[in-house]
């Protein structure tokens, strides 16, 4: 098959069609589409890319958005005190992987809450079973929050499971407990700044 070009010089198409009716090149990993100086402007597909000769290399999403976090108590969610405009969410996902940060600014009460403290509304929820827990970092404006003797705080997600815990390491506990939301000390919320970053994957 050959087809002239506008300059009139006649070149052989690098591209033909197979008997399953795809397009495929004429010759193994030797054809580009496009090159640096002529390129496409925009590509669509609807099931995702494959890249390199393994078939299970593919990249089937690449999304970023926003998300609204939700402070809250784990068994009765109780009251927090913080204007709608102070809870901010930012994610990246590509292929199974969801990268987060959350920012939950100017917490100035909490009040009536019970069970474990949690940050919902995350935008993805995690596989159901990885093996393992994704964690993450967690910055607060004071650790005064906390109970006395806490060490440090990891935000970490179960499976299947859109919702961050806070783990907490005692010094007089050899083991992390979940952080509880009547552990939290009211006085210290005057008012108080949570940054979280938490990466997991996905279904």
């Amino acid at each position: 098959m050959t087809v002239t070009i506008a300059s009139g010089v006649v070149a052989r198409r690098p591209v033909t069609v197979d008997a399953s009716g795809n397009a495929v090149p004429r010759t193994d990993a030797q054809n580009d589409i496009g090159t640096s100086a002529r390129r496409w402007q925009t590509g669509w597909f609807s099931a995702g890319i494959f890249l390199g000769a393994n078939q299970t290399d593919r990249l089937g999403v690449y999304e970023k958005g926003t998300f609204e976090p939700v402070l809250r108590g784990g068994t009765t969610s109780g009251d927090v005190l913080q204007a709608t405009a102070n809870r901010t969410g930012l994610y990246l996902r590509i292929g199974d992987e969801v990268l987060t940060y959350a920012r939950l600014s100017q917490v100035s009460a909490m009040t009536s809450a019970t069970g474990d403290l949690q940050f919902t509304a995350w935008p993805f929820t995690t596989l159901a079973n990885t093996g393992m827990q994704p964690g993450g970092s967690l910055q607060v404006s004071d650790m005064l929050i906390f109970r006395s003797g806490v060490l440090t705080v990891v935000p970490q997600m179960g499976p299947n499971s859109s919702v961050v815990v806070l783990q907490e390491q005692r010094s007089n506990l050899p083991a992390a407990a979940s952080v509880t939301a009547g552990a939290v000390n009211a006085s210290a919320l005057s008012p108080a700044d949570f940054a979280l970053s938490i990466n997991y994957r996905t279904a």
